[in-house]
């Protein structure tokens, strides 16, 4: 299979080297909620008091706004109407944040692929928004024109509405299938799709780099078996399919952002469960750093969303891993940290949790490791205690890209981590009416 490509290029304003990132995990996969959920987040997020709700229309307690370059949510989480909705709240209030979301068509159906009508419709209402840039949706367009009768796609988004108030969009297509989504009925079996994408983020100040990220959902980042037989959207730039893409500002990707529906797996430890990634996940994070095939992510950072409980299994590890080691020191309440290397003399590489959910230490959870140990990745742990809220959202500021590092430099790691518990008063009420 050889990919298409679409790469738009997107002005951001940018004051600093740093990029401030949070990832959401709603507290349960539960679709009619999700669009109640968004709302609250971002009324968590952004509303400072004006009392103007940014999608909704009642206004939770307010807390200090949160600075922001870009926030990801879980995969197939909101509905096509609301998604058109919260643009529009984004481009009346001047949000100018990036945000990457999964969609899903309705609220309604529990399935979460698009059909091609579904998906015509979509494109429809988002031309009509006023302020859309329409020149972003050609690529996706022309793409999905060419697509058989019958297939259903996976699909995700990312926006931005620019300094000057366009509306910029990124439709992409989830590639890799997984597991739950071979389906004996047509309308809930995936249909891979071939359509790479890729958003720069160009600052109109050259002083500081451009930041290009590359949206993906869930299995996209796997080395799973596909029906063409062709790599991940991953490694697909070490074949043919890179040649089709105009020549880049920089031949790298900064970071990936990964929309998740997944359960993890769970180590047994004290009076909880300390989750950890799949094995199929931690493959990928470290492929990317050193395989040759992905030579243009040997400097990218991985940011995922997931759901804390999908259905009776245990989602989470929302956060980071970054292709470089973060200095020893405490971490916040409700975050863990796993270190790849050599942990203990003449042992094998491995990934092992240095501080947050369990880890004692006389340094008050300080991770104390070797330099050489690489990746790492900075993530929510699980909630022992039930908590009164429908989504935990996890912020951290990289204060400077990883190519942006000296040579030989130590990487300052992650700042200003932020754990917050997302309410919906509006959900309780409901709830409690």
């Amino acid at each position: 299979m050889t990919f298409e490509t679409n790469w738009l290029q997107w002005s951001f304003e940018r004051s600093s080297r740093q990029f401030r990132m949070y990832v959401v995990e709603p507290k349960a996969y539960a679709p009619k909620t999700h669009g109640d959920i968004f709302d609250a987040v971002l009324r968590d997020f952004f509303d400072t008091g004006s009392g103007q709700a940014v999608t909704g229309n009642v206004s939770a307690a307010i807390r200090e706004p949160v600075e922001a370059d870009l926030i990801v949510f879980p995969e197939a989480f909101l509905a096509a109407e609301d998604l058109v909705r919260a643009m529009a709240g984004f481009v009346r209030l001047g949000f100018q944040c990036c945000v990457h979301v999964g969609l899903r068509p309705d609220l309604e159906n529990t399935n979460h692929l698009f059909s091609l009508q579904d998906i015509k419709g979509l494109l429809e209402e988002l031309k009509a928004i006023p302020s859309v840039h329409a020149d972003d949706l050609e690529g996706f367009e022309m793409w999905f024109k060419k697509q058989k009768l019958g297939s259903h796609f996976n699909l995700g988004c990312m926006f931005l509405v620019e300094p000057k108030g366009s509306l910029r969009v990124c439709l992409h297509p989830k590639a890799v299938r997984a597991g739950v989504e071979y389906g004996a009925l047509t309308d809930t079996h995936m249909t891979e799709a071939n359509l790479l994408s890729l958003v720069t983020l160009v600052p109109p100040n050259s002083r500081y780099l451009s930041v290009t990220i590359q949206p993906l959902i869930c299995a996209d980042a796997l080395s799973l078996p596909t029906d063409s037989m062709g790599p991940n959207p991953i490694k697909a730039f070490a074949d043919s399919s890179a040649a089709h893409f105009p020549r880049l500002p920089a031949d790298h990707v900064d970071i990936v952002s990964l929309s998740l529906c997944t359960p993890v797996g769970e180590v047994a430890q004290g009076k909880g469960n300390r989750r950890r990634w799949k094995p199929e996940f931690e493959s990928a994070f470290l492929d990317a750093g050193k395989r040759d095939d992905c030579f243009r992510h040997h400097f990218a950072s991985f940011v995922m969303a997931n759901f804390d409980e999908i259905g009776a299994q245990k989602g989470g590890l929302s956060g980071a891993c970054m292709p470089v080691p973060f200095p020893a020191g405490p971490y916040p309440e409700g975050v863990s940290m796993w270190s790849y290397g050599k942990h203990e003399s003449r042992s094998a590489d491995g990934w092992k949790c240095v501080a947050g959910f369990g880890i004692e230490s006389a340094g008050n959870g300080a991770a104390s490791k070797e330099s050489k140990n690489r990746p790492n990745l900075v993530c929510l742990d699980d909630v022992s205690e039930p908590l009164p809220h429908v989504a935990r959202a996890l912020g951290f500021t990289l204060p400077r890209l990883v190519r942006d590092n000296p040579v030989g430099g130590k990487f300052p790691g992650l700042t200003k981590l932020d754990v917050r518990a997302v309410r919906d008063e509006t959900m309780n009420a409901a709830e409690h009416g």
